[in-house]
């Protein structure tokens, strides 16, 4: 020890010390419990304050171990002293650790559901969830519900015929009306029925199909599609249009030779058709035609420039055209391609970047439907993106050039996806022990709003929607525990 340190002056540092933390401590827990709701960083602070109270306790100890010697009061004053020293770096140091949350509801951060809807007793699955206007549907493998979007009272049931099950069902309604395809056997699907989401009732009786998926049978929903007044169906070896009114026959459109039709989607007067050739060079080829909802006519077909089986095919816009491909070969097309107008390839988002993934495919807990963790709005794609720690971010790409132009936390997973009738993205994440639903500007990526979730965390892919006073969302669990349908405040 220098001679111009005394051991009585070691003693005083110690009784500083004490005194220091022991007021760090009590700013840390104060700042801690002080902040707003879901802020940042609390926990660190709220780590550091114990840490001061360890720290202060040590010293406490040393200094009354190694004695004031008769000098008490001095001890007290540069205790005093220290701890008054120590306030100001402890409170910035607290302020610059925690972080707001991002802009909500001031009044109302956590999001407690208006209504709950929670599984019935019974084995079948979820097999979709529609909305039309303020009705939101629940389809299972035995039937309909339907349930008013404000508080979830029960409008009507639709059971399946005697022996039946419904085995898919199209993504979205069109209107009142929706489609679902029925299987005696849970094998192939035998045959098509609407439904008119007003009244609850079948629109028309059964119309033969087959519909049959090499890959994944909960896939099947992939082949049905329902847009103004024409319902398609994708047949391995023909597409079939539908009058939605009456199920009558419109027209077919032959698969191209040697192909089988794999996914199908319609919008805007347009329907996009995904096939696969096992003829083609060297084991196989896929295409994306485009043709008219009026007569099927073919506007254009384009080669995805695939050589290998496809494992993966999906659909995710008609407007622009965008397609999600992944073939066999991991070296193969494997992303999300989009197409101008005219049907040339403008971009592939590739699937694999560095140690990021993209995440679209639904986890086991979501219904049997794809529920794919992505979508289009604009000229942009909104994803799930699997990162090289372990967690997921929400990514916004670029459909001209295939570029990443913002990226959001998602904590461990992205749940579920959805553009509002505002563009503006709903994105269920997680959120620790809860979830959370975000409001992101497609355009930028900011978040407009955060609220929470309080009502237990589940990482179920989930299926989003909103009405004008509700925002929706379903889920497909198993666990009768959980609400498979919740209704939410706006």
């Amino acid at each position: 020890m220098p001679r111009f340190i005394s051991a009585h002056d070691v003693t005083l540092y110690w009784a500083g010390a004490a005194g220091a933390c022991t007021a760090m401590a009590t700013v840390y827990f104060w700042r801690g419990s002080a902040a707003e709701s879901y802020s940042g960083g609390v926990g660190w602070v709220l780590g550091l304050g114990w840490l001061m109270v360890v720290t202060a306790l040590v010293a406490l100890v040393v200094t009354l171990a190694r004695g004031l010697h008769g000098d008490g009061p001095k001890g007290w004053l540069v205790a005093a002293v220290c701890a008054a020293l120590g306030i100001a770096p402890a409170y910035f140091i607290a302020g610059w650790i925690i972080t707001p949350p991002p802009p909500g509801d001031p009044a109302s951060p956590e999001l407690r559901p208006a209504w709950t809807l929670s599984k019935a007793s019974t084995p079948a699955k979820a097999v979709a969830v529609w909305q039309q206007g303020e009705t939101v549907v629940r389809v299972q493998e035995d039937g309909l519900s339907a349930y008013r979007a404000a508080d979830g009272s029960k409008l009507w049931t639709l059971a399946t015929p005697t022996r039946e099950t419904v085995c898919a069902a199209a993504a979205d309604p069109a209107g009142t009306v929706a489609v679902v395809a029925l299987s005696r056997s849970l094998g192939e699907c035998e045959s098509v029925r609407a439904v008119d989401l007003g009244t609850g009732k079948w629109a028309w009786g059964e119309k033969a199909v087959k519909i049959t998926d090499p890959v994944d049978r909960e896939r099947r929903s992939r082949q049905l599609a329902v847009t103004g007044g024409t319902v398609l169906v994708a047949e391995e070896e023909q597409l079939r249009a539908l009058r939605a009114a009456d199920g009558t026959d419109l027209w077919n459109s032959p698969a191209t030779k040697g192909c089988d039709n794999q996914a199908v989607a319609a919008a805007a007067g347009k329907v996009a058709l995904a096939e696969y050739c096992s003829t083609g060079y060297p084991q196989g080829t896929a295409a994306l035609r485009m043709l008219g909802a009026a007569d099927g006519k073919q506007a254009w077909r384009t080669d995805l420039g695939t050589e290998t089986a496809l494992t993966s095919v999906d659909v995710l816009s008609v407007q622009p055209p965008v397609l999600r491909v992944q073939e066999r070969d991991l070296a193969g097309v494997r992303g999300v391609l989009s197409f101008t107008e005219q049907g040339v390839v403008r971009t592939l988002v590739k699937e694999a970047t560095g140690s990021q993934l993209l995440a679209l495919e639904p986890n086991s807990q979501s219904i049997s439907a794809p529920v794919v963790r992505a979508v289009v709005t604009g000229d942009q794609l909104v994803a799930a993106v699997k990162t090289g720690i372990g967690g997921e971010v929400v990514v916004g790409f670029s459909l001209a050039d295939g570029s990443r132009r913002w990226t959001v936390d998602a904590g461990s997973g992205a749940y579920g996806l959805a553009a509002g009738p505002d563009g503006v993205v709903l994105a269920l994440t997680d959120y620790g022990y809860d979830n959370q639903l975000l409001r992101i500007d497609p355009s930028t990526g900011a978040t407009r709003s955060r609220q929470i979730l309080p009502t237990g965390h589940s990482s179920a892919t989930a299926w989003l929607g909103q009405s004008a006073t509700r925002y929706l969302i379903g889920y497909g669990l198993e666990d009768t525990a959980v609400p498979v349908l919740r209704g939410l405040p706006r």
